[in-house]
């Protein structure tokens, strides 16, 4: 059996997440200074790489599923010790990972045989800690193709038949 691992959203919720510190940096009137988009991301992703591991959570269901479509994102655990932006990216990743897992289980993986990931997607190229968490999570290797792209993933799934929840 193939599967194919995507985040349909995985790279918005990283925009969001992006969106959200400049709408945040211009209220405190950091307009002359700004960072790009791109440096915030990078800056996110150093930050995420660095800090590792945090006792934050988030779900990043800002739009809901496909399977509970009035589910919303949550954050929790939150110290004064778990707010950094590393914090956050790693919560970002980890939470991508489980909500991925709640439609697809570890064990449905095991159970059919399944030994190793084929990733795709911007936001599983561009994070290794969110590759970490893929591994974690599942418990699986995970293998990258850089060539493919999130929809491409999902299309050679389909064409697979294979049932992804």
């Amino acid at each position: 059996m193939i599967i194919f691992f995507f985040f349909p959203t995985g790279g918005n919720v990283f925009a969001v997440y992006v969106k959200m510190l400049m709408s945040w940096m211009k209220d405190l009137g950091v307009n002359d200074s700004l960072p790009s988009t791109d440096e915030i991301y990078q800056r996110i992703l150093y930050s995420t790489e660095k800090k590792g591991s945090t006792s934050l959570k988030v779900d990043p269901t800002f739009w809901g599923e496909r399977h509970i479509p009035d589910q919303r994102g949550q954050v929790s655990n939150v110290t004064p010790e778990n707010i950094s932006l590393g914090d956050i990216g790693v919560a970002l990743s980890r939470g991508l990972a489980e909500n991925v897992q709640k439609m697809m289980s570890r064990e449905f993986l095991k159970s059919h045989g399944v030994q190793r990931i084929v990733g795709t997607g911007s936001a599983l190229m561009k994070n290794q800690v969110l590759q970490k968490q893929v591994e974690q999570v599942f418990g699986l290797p995970l293998v990258l193709r850089e060539n493919l792209d999130t929809s491409t993933g999902a299309a050679l799934a389909v064409l697979c038949g294979e049932k992804l929840t």
